[in-house]
């Protein structure tokens, strides 16, 4: 099955923040965006959600690998055949994303549909 990509407010918003710190980025989470095509499961899947995904994303801008890279959280939406990019952060500037704050993004993403 051929999924599409799409991109989520809150992704583009995060994008967009991270760009002035990480030039790199674009080309980092294109990078990932075809892998994800390849593999749409490939990310880990986030206990207590409803599907979505976090997928480690190696930075070109920092010497630290996937570990210390950037974290993409994203949701497949079977039925519109889409993946659909949630929200990216930067591991060294934040640990984690707590449950909350993922509800919150999916409830924003659901509701631009």
């Amino acid at each position: 099955m051929q999924f599409r990509i799409c991109f989520s407010k809150p992704f583009k918003r995060s994008l967009q923040q991270l760009r002035k710190r990480y030039p790199q980025i674009q080309s980092d989470i294109e990078s990932a965006i075809e892998v994800l095509f390849l593999h749409p499961s490939l990310g880990i899947l986030i206990p207590h959600t409803i599907g979505v995904r976090k997928l480690r994303v190696p930075s070109s801008n920092m010497a630290r690998g996937k570990r210390g890279g950037f974290r993409l959280l994203y949701l497949l939406d079977i039925e519109k055949n889409c993946i659909i990019l949630l929200f990216v952060y930067a591991k060294p500037i934040r640990e984690n994303l707590s449950q909350k704050e993922i509800e919150s993004l999916v409830k924003e993403v659901l509701e631009e549909e």
